[in-house]
């Protein structure tokens, strides 16, 4: 890699009509355009070369920056023309060139065009058996675009993408990458560059052929390097495919906004948040010595004093079981916190054991590359300031404590707020929050416990198997960068926008499960069971399913370490999952029964509505089909010719609460039962079990089946039998 002199050359001509076309709206004006264009040469699809037909879509984008593929400069099949000099002269715009090869006495590579001109530029080579390629870095006062065309051979696109990320380790200004790649969303070299890079234009939006599109490989992305991308706009020119084989695309985005935007793609946040897709949530502190899940802030700070306290043992297990961040509990209801904050003295400082435990663990996620989140609880029983007339002081207190948390301990990837239920929604100046966590952390994705609400202004919650409409509900804490509701489990049809006075806006949701069985959050003094691996691994493809997340609850115990029972079975379940860094998260079979037609022998009270066959296999997991005879029979209709090999059964079980109000025992109904399929005009069963099911039965066929209907034939319970869902699944 070489640093170059720049030779920057200004257009001079005059203005060219354009033609009538489907509108460009005007960008705005804190936002900036990038462009990526494969212009071929300028040789439009009637072979005939116009620099004039591209110059024209060129300035009908209008963008600040544009990536351009695939340009001669004065070879012999362009008659000696500057094909990137002529597009600048014509479109008026600063023009930076970069060679890949010598070609008919002249060269042919890539360029970039900009109305800033560029402070400077270097060019590195890439791998390309079929010819070589090239990476083209500009820099500009307040970000950089880079631009690449690359190989047509997979394993030449792979193996460029760890010299970019090597190149621009350093680089800390917002940075574009955009061009040719060559490649498809899914594709290796695509799962590569996301590992660092946003994809910004939706990749849904195909790029060529021009004049009938199938797929895209033009790609605009974001680089993962503290940065924030909200795009405002996305588009592709349909209206012009005879210019160039492929189609011109550009992005309006803003860079570092505090504001969020609004949207129907997932901003740079949102994207990080949803690639990391799997986390380990951590609930200790007082609480843990209290053995109790709430307290009033009354422990006294003296009581927290765990006897081995190993943090590093915490984000070992989480790396060793495949999670990709650690969400701590810095500070829970109680007020206690786990660093050493100059604005109270109820936290670790004033305990029998003083080990900042936000910095311990924030320095362990480093050593085990993993990511960094935290929880801090917006309603705190022990400070004064909560309690005082005038709420502004609790706010300052809890803006100082975050500014400790988001300055002090590096880069913070989510904040998770909870506890907003014991004041008006108004009161907490979300706003002003927001904004100071995005001036301190650009890139920490901020959410709020019960983020929506049926109608705004009101509090009447919507739950998170009640959101399979767009643009139906609102927030109630806004702004937030994704929706909480612990711990509800989305719906299958989970939809992502929501309202915020006459706006919508992009949300993914998080879920949070606990691993232990009884469902508590902070540890007990008495070990509990984990849950069943199966459970677990249903939970975890239905909850990263749709573009959402998961985080499990893995709590120390009053020595400060995870207990070695639940460790290995987190770290099991990861095992199992198939989980592997740097790679999409793993995802479950098709499902054959989601909205299939579903009838049952009875129905409790014979309320359809409320209890009915239907519920048991229309993807929500608060919705249930209850039967009204301790016998009963759920029968599913399946497309006849697909198969299936694996059947998922959640019940609804009976529930005792444990004396902490949280904790629970769940006991199955049923107790034995069958699958059968309809096969030669009778019910065959496939399955027999004279066990109760489990907080979730799977059953792996030993071979794939092919039926018309299929049927759960419940033949003992200890009450009417009721289900959450059956699922019937094809897994490859």
């Amino acid at each position: 890699m070489k640093i170059r002199c720049l030779a920057f050359v200004i257009a001079l001509c005059g203005a060219f009509a354009l033609q009538a076309q489907n509108p460009i709206a005007p960008k705005d004006k804190q936002a900036l355009r990038v462009m990526t264009y494969n212009v071929r040469n300028c040789r439009g699809m009637d072979e005939k070369i116009d620099y004039q037909r591209v110059a024209n879509i060129i300035k009908r984008v209008n963008p600040d920056i544009a990536a351009i593929q695939e340009l001669d400069s004065a070879s012999k099949r362009n008659d000696g023309v500057f094909a990137l000099k002529e597009l600048a002269k014509r479109s008026k715009m600063h023009y930076t060139y970069a060679p890949a090869i010598d070609f008919q006495g002249g060269k042919y590579g890539i360029g970039i065009l900009s109305k800033q001109k560029p402070l400077r530029y270097w060019t590195m080579p890439l791998p390309g058996r079929e010819e070589q390629r090239v990476f083209l870095f500009t820099e500009f006062d307040n970000y950089v675009l880079c631009c690449a065309h690359f190989s047509l051979t997979a394993e030449d696109q792979v193996a460029s993408v760890p010299l970019i990320f090597d190149a621009l380790k350093d680089v800390h200004k917002p940075l574009f990458f955009a061009g040719d790649m060559n490649s498809v969303q899914g594709s290796p070299t695509q799962n590569a560059l996301q590992q660092k890079f946003f994809a910004l234009n939706d990749y849904h939006n195909n790029t060529i052929p021009g004049q009938n599109p199938t797929e895209c490989i033009d790609f605009i992305y974001g680089f993962d390097n503290g940065n924030s991308y909200s795009v405002l706009k996305q588009q592709v020119l349909y209206d012009e495919p005879m210019a160039s084989d492929h189609l011109p695309v550009f992005v309006d985005v803003k860079v570092n906004d505090t504001e969020l935007l609004s949207s129907n793609q997932p901003n740079s946040v949102q994207m990080a948040l949803m690639k990391r897709g799997y986390g380990m949530f951590m609930h200790f502190g007082v609480n843990t010595f209290g053995d109790t899940e709430w307290s009033d802030g009354t422990i006294p700070a003296g009581k927290y004093n765990p006897t081995n306290l190993d943090c590093d043992q915490w984000v070992r297990v989480a790396r060793d079981a495949g999670f990709r961040y650690v969400l701590l509990i810095t500070k829970h209801h109680d007020g206690f916190c786990l660093w050493d904050s100059k604005y109270t003295d109820y936290d670790v400082a004033s305990s029998p054991v003083k080990t900042d435990v936000v910095k311990a663990v924030s320095e362990a996620c480093k050593k085990y590359g993993l990511q960094f989140a935290i929880y801090y609880s917006l309603w705190d029983r022990h400070e004064a300031s909560y309690k005082d007339k005038d709420f502004n002081k609790y706010i300052s207190y809890m803006s100082n404590q975050l500014t400790e948390l988001l300055t002090n301990y590096g880069p913070i990837c989510e904040l998770w707020f909870d506890g907003g239920w014991d004041k008006k929604p108004e009161e907490w100046q979300m706003p002003k929050i927001y904004a100071l966590v995005k001036r301190l952390q650009p890139q920490c994705a901020v959410g709020v416990n019960h983020t929506i609400v049926l109608k705004e202004g009101e509090r009447n919650f919507a739950l998170p198997d009640s959101m399979t409409v767009d643009n139906k509900y609102a927030f109630q804490y806004f702004p937030s960068d994704f929706r909480l509701w612990d711990p509800k489990i989305a719906h299958k049809a989970d939809k992502k926008q929501y309202m915020h006075q006459g706006k919508s806006y992009y949300l993914p949701f998080e879920h949070t499960i606990c691993l232990s069985k009884a469902w508590n959050w902070f540890q007990k003094k008495n070990p509990l069971p984990a849950r069943d691996l199966d459970e677990l691994q249903e939970l975890f493809y239905w909850c990263t399913d749709n573009h959402n997340t998961l985080v499990v609850n893995v709590p120390p115990d009053q020595t400060g370490r995870i207990r070695e029972h639940e460790a290995n079975t987190i770290i099991e379940l990861g095992k199992r999952l198939g989980i592997k860094k740097d790679e999409p998260l793993p995802v479950n079979g098709q499902f054959l029964s989601i909205g299939a037609e579903t009838k049952a022998s009875s129905v409790l009270k014979g309320d359809n509505g409320l209890y009915g066959a239907q519920l048991a296999t229309d993807g929500g997991m608060q919705t249930r089909w209850v039967a009204a005879d301790t016998c009963a029979t759920l029968t599913i209709a399946l497309p006849g010719d697909k198969s299936f090999n694996k059947i998922s059964i959640f019940e609804c079980c009976d529930m005792k609460n444990a004396p902490d109000g949280f904790s629970n025992i769940r006991t199955n109904r049923i107790q034995t039962y069958q699958i059968e399929i309809w096969k030669d005009n009778q019910w065959l069963p496939v399955f027999v079990s004279d066990e109760p099911m489990g907080d979730c039965k799977v059953i792996r066929l030993l071979h794939s089946y092919q039926t018309s209907q299929i049927r759960l034939n419940i033949t003992k319970a200890s009450a009417p039998p009721s289900i959450y869902e059956f699922n019937v699944i094809d897994e490859k």
